[in-house]
């Protein structure tokens, strides 16, 4: 059995392992702990898994860690570190600075000395459970703090674009002379462009090498006009969200985003800018496409747990006016969110503009539509769907449910099991309201026959 004084080589050789991106043997250390070690090592292991879960956006399985580790080693003032952060970074911060005050009282009577570095931390979550995570960041990734202080100094908001309009009402964004010649330079240290990248969060590899985050704030340093180019802040944003911070890198990357909105609003503002679309499709408009689906996404709550932010809803009311064609489906998560608040019209009037739509979108509509009152159009889109969405109703009706594995190496399949499951995991309490998911299991029967 490995003893529980392993533990500072353990953390060692996991950080070594990260750091030369060795996640297979990563994986064995880890499972080796959990399966050798004593109470108090695997409880150390089980923290360890509980945060990579938590960095992939995996709770449930976080918190299942959590709780084990807690039972194997009750005493272990660890704890209290990793329930603040998983609190924290699930968007719970008030029950956060609720467990911060338990903590602090309960580690303060140990009077510990070596616990001062935790109970400065929980602290700062008392007072500022974002700013705590954040400021955490901060100390692990240097060049955080360096990008914190060069924001501050951002010069103010200066438009460098026009807009030029064709003649099918599409429009495009043109930097002029002087942004041009900055966004070059600052592609020989950001080699990839997110005209070419179709995700906002991840670098591609076929595209070019990691962002030089280094280089890169000491270019913007020097040639502050950067703060100007949407490529530029969609640059920051994705090397941030690259790497594995504790807020998933909301504290510096919503900043950010924010300026990029404002820009936007003031670009398309300008006088005489012709009416129109901004579509996906042109390159020239996806970095500041890409900004605006990006900070939504920092908005968004969970519509199936509460209700949805004003800000998400905006924002993404703000990206469908743009875009109308809605490349990456958002129109799912705003019928959600629309839902959520009881704006039913609204849910109704959004699902109506993209019809047979995939599987989250149409039975959005049909929840819709029943809690509009109109049974009758609920019923008869229900009958279609029976035939095209019918594991994914099967799987909403069920009590309970396993996840799933993705259905294929791109994860999703329209029709599988694994689209079922993000749907209902993302809506079923939405369809737990006004008896709509017995509606739905009486309605379902009668389609189907």
């Amino acid at each position: 059995m490995l003893p529980a004084d392993l533990e500072a080589h353990f953390d060692e050789l996991m950080e070594c392992y990260l750091d030369l991106d060795k996640p297979r043997k990563r994986e064995r250390l880890l499972a080796a702990v959990l399966e050798r070690g004593d109470p108090g090592l695997r409880a150390v292991g089980l923290q360890r898994r509980a945060a990579m879960c938590a960095d992939t956006g995996d709770f449930e399985n976080a918190w299942r860690d959590f709780q084990e580790a807690q039972r194997l080693d009750p005493e272990n003032s660890a704890h209290a570190t990793l329930e603040l952060t998983l609190l924290t970074a699930q968007g719970d911060v008030e029950q956060a600075r609720k467990r911060a005050r338990f903590w602090l009282a309960r580690l303060e009577r140990r009077r510990d000395p070596g616990l001062e570095g935790i109970i400065d931390f929980v602290r700062h979550v008392r007072d500022d459970p974002l700013g705590a995570l954040g400021a955490a960041d901060r100390g692990r990734f240097p060049g955080l703090e360096r990008l914190s202080e060069l924001l501050a100094a951002a010069p103010p908001l200066a438009v460098h674009y026009t807009v030029d309009a064709t003649d099918d009402g599409e429009r495009m964004l043109e930097p002029d002379a002087a942004l041009r010649a900055s966004e070059a330079a600052w592609h020989e240290v950001f080699a990839q462009s997110v005209s070419r990248a179709a995700d906002v969060r991840s670098w591609d590899d076929e595209l070019g090498e990691e962002p030089d985050f280094e280089n890169g704030l000491a270019l913007l340093a020097r040639r502050p006009l950067g703060w100007q180019s949407f490529e530029v802040l969609h640059g920051l944003v994705a090397a941030v969200s690259s790497l594995p911070l504790l807020d998933g890198g909301a504290a510096l990357a919503v900043p950010i985003l924010e300026r990029a909105f404002a820009l936007l609003e003031r670009v398309l503002g300008q006088p005489g800018t012709p009416p129109g679309r901004l579509s996906w499709g042109p390159l020239e408009n996806r970095a500041a496409l890409s900004c605006l689906l990006e900070l939504a996404g920092h908005a968004l709550d969970d519509p199936a747990r509460g209700v949805a932010s004003e800000a998400f809803i905006s924002r993404a009311e703000r990206y469908l006016e743009l875009n109308p064609t809605d490349n990456h489906y958002l129109r799912e998560p705003l019928a959600r969110g629309y839902l959520s608040c009881d704006r039913i019209a609204d849910a109704v009037a959004l699902t109506a503009r993209y019809p047979d739509d995939l599987c989250g979108s149409t039975l959005n509509r049909i929840l819709a539509l029943y809690r509009a009152g109109d049974e009758h159009g609920a019923r008869k889109l229900l009958r279609k769907a029976a035939r095209h969405h019918e594991v994914a109703i099967e799987m909403l009706l069920a009590e309970k449910v396993r996840e799933p594995k993705p259905d294929s190496e791109f994860g999703v399949t329209m029709g599988g099991k694994y689209e079922a499951w993000l749907y209902r995991s993302a809506a079923r309490e939405l369809w737990a309201r006004d008896d709509a998911l017995v509606w739905l299991g009486r309605a379902f029967k009668a389609a189907k026959r």
